[in-house]
This record gives C-alpha cells, structure tokens and sequence, in this order.
C-alpha cells in the first residue's frame, strides 16, 4: 500500500517536472506563497469594496474548483500521457498488470492527489497568509482555520468529480440525471433565498469558516468521508481495450478553417483533440461545472463592483488562462515529430498560433456569457 503510494507521488513529481522542468516546478509553491503572503497586505483595501462574507466564500470556492480540476485531470490523465509521452501510460492505468485489486489501485491514485496538491496549493497559500498576518494585526487563529477550510474545501471538490467520474463510468444516463436533479433544486432555491445563502450551503467549509463549531466540523468531514467512500465503493474500471474507427475529415475540416494560412496543421491539431479520448463526461467535469462556479462568483461581484471593474477583471482572468492555454497547446506537441515532413519551423508555429486563435475565439464567449447570466441573476436575486 505504502509502495504504491510512494511510486504513484513520484511519477506525478517527474510528470510535471519533465513537462515544466524541475527548478521551474519546485518553486510553484514558492510562488503561491508570495502571493499569498502579499495578498495579506491589501486585505484592508479589499474589504473596503467586497464584503468579508463575499471574500470568504470567493477563495473557498477557488479551492472547490481546484479540487475539480485536480480531479478531472486525474480522469485525463491517460490522455494526456498519451500525447506527450507516446504509449506511455501511468500506474493507475497499469491496474489490471499489478497483483493488487483495482479499487486499492484507485484508493491510493485518490489519496495521492490528496497529499500531492495539498502541498503543491493548499499549503503554500495557508502558510502564506500566516506568516504575514502578524504584520496585519490579524490573529493567529484565523489563517489556522482558513487552512482548515480551504483543505476541505479542495477535498470537496476532489471528491465529488471523482464520484461523478464512478457514476459517469457506471452510466452516463445517471450522471445526467444526477446533474440535472442538482441543477433544478439549485433553481428551485434560487426563487426562494440569496444566492449567498445558497452557495455557503452549496461550499459547507463556507459555514464552518464563518462561524466555527466542533458539530459543523465534524458534520463537514463526514459529508466528505461519504463521497470519498462511495467513490472507492462504486468504482468500476474502464474498458480501454475497445477499438475505435476514424473517417478521414483532415480534406473537410482543413477546408473549414480556410481562412487561416497554417490551416491543415491547424486542422491536424483539432482532429488530434478530438481522437484522444475526451468525452463529453470529461467536459462537463473541466469546463462546465467550473463555468457555473464563475457565474456565481460573477453574480456576486455585480452588487459590489462596477461592471467596468468586473470587465477589467475578467481582461485579467483571460489573459492568464489564455497564456496558460498556449503552453497547453505546444507543451504536448514535440518539434522533433515535424522534422520528417517538409515543413519549416515558422510554419509549425504559425500553425500553433491559428490553433490558440481559434480556441481563444470559443473560451472568450464564455466568460461573457457568465456575464450577462450573472446581470440577469442579480436583478432577480437580492444582494
């Protein structure tokens, strides 16, 4: 058990530090740290335009869907290996060649997640705050309990997308039910209470942060402890071995995407997407459930911050994902495959570039269109 485990963080640390570079990788935390840490300082002028209870409940949920992502990730993570190593694969998807039982295989990938992104995340920010709270006249228990609930916060998130992924691996009919019966009680309450309300009831380490009681922690622990456990209950291996057939589409999505000089390249990267392996499961758990979560954050903010400011921020949020997106884009894609076509570097680069324009013309709409939702909702919704 303990093997497993040790193997499993260790292949997640030389993953990343082949896809980052070690140095690069390791000082990540520190990074987190010092924004954390400088974060401190503006407290006192953040709190004059955002409400305390508003603050809380927006880094909390920045956490919940960390854990998400961390999660979904986990559910790519075949994929992913796939296209930048090759056939490379990892331990948790060599399940069926190692004389232990799937479900161990998969507790230990999940408690491996858990340990491995608290110390990559959680922990740096905790910290980061702690040591410059005293310079802020704020009191020690407070950073201590914001770790305690940003922890569960992010295990919140983790476990309930990898419960999802059980269910979504069982039937696909039953996550949508799943989904669909959460989406009309969320409706339901909207007519009904604040959407502060219904978010601190939604992010339970919201309660806890706000007003402390042993019976709230415990309760908390115990609704994570459940979806942990009915995910290591449920969990049913995929059945990767299935073969796949492909029509030919290069000719007609090239001739699509015309308009773009690099278009067959172009084309070539989309058709590589869409062939390695990424469902419509994957995208509700990395793109839609994080996009409900900015909608209410959104809605949010439209009661305290002027829809010149919520522009400027979503401006700022873009431009880090789109810089983000990029590095995705080329991390995956090896030079070294394109010196056996007769191709120039410039044109496998401009390639890159039409591809991130295309990308950035879909993800760009989304946010706006969480914008717009959140003015509607605000009207509705007191805040």
């Amino acid at each position: 058990m303990l093997t497993l485990f040790a193997h499993m963080f260790k292949e997640e640390w030389r993953m990343h530090s082949t896809l980052f570079g070690s140095l690069n990788f390791a000082l990540f935390p520190v990074l987190i740290f010092a924004i954390a840490f400088m974060g401190t300082f503006i407290l006192p002028l953040i709190s004059n335009v955002m409400d305390i209870m508003l603050l809380s409940i927006t880094v909390h949920a920045q956490f919940v869907l960390l854990g998400i992502m961390v999660g979904s990730f986990g559910i790519m993570g075949k994929e992913v290996m796939n296209r930048r190593f090759g056939q490379g694969s990892r331990i948790a998807y060599s399940a069926r060649s190692l004389p232990v039982s799937e479900r161990i295989v998969f507790l230990n990938f999940v408690v491996k997640d858990i340990v491995y992104y608290f110390i990559l995340w959680v922990l740096p920010f905790g910290l980061g705050f702690l040591v410059a709270s005293p310079f802020n006249g704020i009191g020690i228990q407070y950073p201590l309990l914001l770790l305690l609930t940003m922890s569960l916060g992010f295990l919140f998130g983790l476990c309930t997308i990898f419960l999802l992924s059980t269910i979504y691996l069982r039937s696909k009919t039953a996550l949508f039910a799943v989904l669909a019966a959460v989406i009309v009680v969320f409706l339901a309450a909207g007519t009904m209470y604040p959407p502060e309300t219904i978010l601190s009831a939604l992010i339970l380490p919201v309660l806890l942060f706000n007003s402390f009681t042993i019976s709230g922690l415990v309760f908390t622990i115990c609704i994570i402890a459940i979806l942990f456990a009915l995910s290591i209950a449920f969990f049913t291996p995929a059945d990767t071995g299935s073969e796949k057939h492909y029509r030919n589409i290069l000719d007609s999505f090239s001739q699509r995407l015309g308009f773009l000089k690099e278009n067959t390249l172009v084309a070539k990267d989309f058709i590589d997407l869409y062939r390695s392996g990424i469902g419509v499961g994957q995208i509700i758990f990395s793109f839609i459930l994080p996009l409900g979560l900015i909608w209410l954050i959104l809605s949010f903010l439209t009661g305290f911050i002027t829809q010149d400011n919520i522009l400027f921020t979503i401006a700022v949020v873009t431009g880090i994902i789109a810089s983000t997106m990029y590095t995705w884009l080329t991390e995956f894609d090896s030079i070294s495959v394109h010196h056996f076509l007769p191709l120039n570097i410039s044109s496998v680069i401009r390639a890159k570039v039409g591809t991130f324009t295309v990308l950035q013309a879909i993800r760009k709409a989304s946010p706006m269109q969480s914008f717009s939702a959140s003015r509607s909702l605000s009207s509705n919704w007191p805040l």
